[in-house]
This record gives structure tokens, C-alpha cells and sequence, in this order.
């Protein structure tokens, strides 16, 4: 009779789960793009996800994600303006200096009014030298990553310059030190921005970078899952478990006979 029981309350476990699953596939996911602001060298939002439609500008991104992350909201911390060159940003993450730059797609932005979609990418900072406007933008080539345990990761990092005519252009940024967590590593990028870095797994990282010159720093975040011998002890362990319980089960049987 228990064995019954326990089997039936097995069944019970499983229909639910399945049709959990069904639920959850069937409900369409919302279109996002990410927010990402820095104030003079430091993130103070990282890859944050904002919901986005069609009709969607970058004024609306960077709003929503003040409203979401700012203490008091876009009322506090964030606001906009039309000027001669149209919608420019008028406070930052509270910060009212002027001193901004915002780019979509690591493109530099012509203003807020560019349309912000599915899947883009949000980036607006505050410049740390506000007087001559120095900092290099940089950027790596992704800005999120999921690595297996055990691979190696290989990033680019580029940064934005201008020609004679202002017109800008991204090229590769040598001899940056890479960061991870904040914390300097002995990680440089090579004379093409490119650097291999590994990981530990079963861990998220924020992958950024230092130069010699004043930057803004770029962004990856990297999720490297638990190492493949790790996986294989919890398939162990599980496997032992159920053997385990098979046992009880068979045991129980022969006892009620």
C-alpha cells in the first residue's frame, strides 16, 4: 500500500512538472534590449534588461531603466530635452554635468531618438574628464558570454576614434589589462584587441578592461558553467540515489507479500 502511495505521489510530481513546461513554452518572452551606464570609469548598471517594442527609442531605454534601478526613478535621476540637434540626454543617473555620451550597438548615438529593438544594446556614460571629453569609448566584440567548464574564452576589445573629417572609427585597443571582478589580472590584449582568458566554473563574471589612457570601460558578462568532472559527480550521485531508492522500493514489495 505505501509503495503505491509513493508511486502515485511520483506521477502527481511529474504531471505537474510537464505541464509547468508546457505553460512556460507556450508564453511568449518579451522583446528586451539591454541597459548598461557608467559614471566616470564604474558601472552602476550592468546588461540590464529593459522591455522594448517597435516604437521604442533610446530615450526610452534609458528611461525604463531608471525607473527600475534609480532610487526615485526617472523622476529623480534621469531626464531629457529637444535642442537644436533634437533629443539629448539633460541628467544621467542623477548626474546634471552635460558630460554624456551614449551609443546603441556600440555605434555612437546621433541622439536619443534613435530606435532602440529587440536584442540591442543600450550603453550611456559619464565622461570622467568633463572638460575636453578624452575618454576612449571601448567595447568587446560581445558583451554577454556562456562558457562551458573547462573552454577558454576569447574576446576582442576596439575602441572608437575619429578621423580628419570627425567621422568615427572603431579600431583595436592594444596593451589593455583585463579585469575580471574588478580586480586587475594579468590578462593583455594582444596588437589586434584579441585576449584568451579562462575561467573558473560555476561562477558569473564581469569581464572589463584598464588602459594607460582615461576609457570607458567595456562589458562582458561571462557565465561559465560548472566543469564537465563536476557534472559527472552530481550524474553519480543522482544515479546512487535512485539505486538507492529502487532497493527501498523492491524491499518494501517483499515485505507486503
Amino acid at each position: 500500500m505505501k509503495t503505491k502511495r509513493l508511486l502515485a505521489a511520483v506521477l502527481v510530481l511529474v504531471f505537474a512538472f510537464c505541464a509547468c513546461t508546457v505553460v512556460l513554452a507556450s508564453s511568449p518572452r518579451p522583446s528586451t534590449a539591454t541597459v548598461t551606464i557608467i559614471s566616470k570609469g564604474e558601472f552602476v548598471l550592468k546588461n540590464y534588461e529593459v522591455v522594448v517594442s517597435s516604437d521604442d527609442f533610446n530615450d526610452d531605454a534609458l528611461k525604463a531603466a531608471h525607473d527600475a534601478k534609480y532610487e526615485g526613478g526617472s523622476d529623480k535621476g534621469y531626464a531629457s530635452a529637444t535642442g537644436d540637434y533634437g533629443l539629448y540626454v539633460k541628467k544621467l543617473w542623477g548626474d546634471e554635468s552635460g558630460a554624456f555620451g551614449y551609443t546603441v550597438n556600440n555605434k555612437m548615438s546621433s541622439g536619443l531618438s534613435d530606435k532602440v529593438g529587440a536584442g540591442d544594446s543600450v550603453v550611456a556614460y559619464i565622461y570622467t574628464d568633463a572638460t575636453t571629453y578624452s575618454d576612449k569609448y571601448t567595447y568587446f566584440d560581445v558583451n554577454k558570454a556562456n562558457v562551458k567548464g573547462g573552454e577558454e574564452l576569447t574576446l576582442t576589445l576596439s575602441y572608437i576614434g575619429y578621423d580628419e573629417n570627425w567621422n568615427a572609427v572603431a579600431s583595436p585597443l592594444k596593451g589593455a589589462t583585463i579585469t575580471v571582478d574588478g580586480e586587475k589580472t594579468e590578462y593583455k590584449t594582444d596588437a589586434d584587441g584579441k585576449v584568451t582568458l579562462f575561467l573558473k566554473g560555476g561562477k558569473t563574471y564581469t569581464v572589463s578592461a584598464s588602459a594607460d589612457s582615461t576609457i570607458v570601460p567595456p562589458l562582458c558578462v561571462v557565465t561559465v558553467a560548472k566543469s564537465s568532472s563536476a557534472v559527472l559527480y552530481i550524474v553519480i550521485a543522482v544515479m546512487v540515489v535512485c539505486g538507492v531508492a529502487a532497493v527501498v522500493v523492491v524491499s518494501s514489495k517483499k515485505k507486503n507479500k
